[in-house]
């Protein structure tokens, strides 16, 4: 009773003291639960890469398919590109690069049109044409394989302005070519050329950071939450 009496008393003298102690516990505690919420997310996120990695492995390939691929299944297509219909995807990067990707449009040898990301060009920021990269046409059929990426709501991007610059556009959208009636709603990215065309750079990827790499990010921040769990223990005595 007597304790309880003195410990009221302080309190009452010295009402700074314990507003600065549910202050420091206040910060400290938000930091640890932040660590912790982060380092669940990006536990979340590898193990989501890891699935999406196990797909990609256990797609099939397919050769001229008639029906649409799996999301990541590997394409083989037999056909012509129809290089007067290329248009560029802006604002993209490659290892501090900063290009564009070549879109243009494909059809196999049973007619179906398809999209084809065509590798990345190197434009060093600058805006001007790009005509000059754009092959020109050919009429002799071409073997192409590449990884098929099913296009939905988030694949395709969120910009604030969707309108094309030119030949420029914002993002993979299959409604910039209004003239051709696509089969699937997709997007083939290059891998291999039989003819040896196409010898731009690869800058798609299923995923741009890895499992191991999320997974090191958890350990971080789970490492910063008992970081700050411990300073703020040892610090407020």
């Amino acid at each position: 009773m007597a304790t309880q009496s003195i410990k009221n008393a302080i309190k009452n003298d010295h009402p700074g003291v314990y507003l600065g102690q549910v202050l420091w516990w206040s910060v400290w505690l938000l930091v640890v639960f932040s660590g912790l919420v982060l380092s669940h997310w990006q536990w979340q996120r590898a193990a989501e890469k890891q699935q999406l990695l196990l797909q990609q492995q256990q797609a099939d390939s397919s050769v001229n398919p008639h029906l649409e691929p799996a999301h990541l299944s590997e394409v083989i297509l037999t056909g012509q590109f129809l290089n007067s219909h290329s248009l560029w995807l802006d604002n993209r990067t490659l290892n501090g690069q900063v290009g564009v990707a070549l879109l243009t449009p494909f059809v196999d040898v049973a007619g179906r049109l398809w999209l084809i990301d065509r590798g990345f060009v190197n434009t060093q920021g600058k805006r001007g044409t790009l005509d000059q990269h754009i092959p020109a046409e050919q009429s002799r059929l071409v073997v192409i394989h590449g990884i098929w990426q099913t296009l939905n709501d988030t694949d395709t991007g969120f910009v604030l302005d969707d309108k094309p610059e030119g030949k420029r556009i914002p993002r993979i959208d299959l409604v910039y070519w209004p003239e051709a009636t696509y089969h699937f709603s997709g997007v083939l990215h290059l891998q291999v050329n039989s003819q040896g065309l196409d010898e731009r750079q690869r800058w798609w990827r299923p995923y741009q950071i890895t499992p191991d790499k999320h997974l090191g990010y958890s350990l971080q921040w789970f490492l910063l939450a008992a970081v700050a769990l411990v300073f703020a223990i040892v610090g407020r005595r």
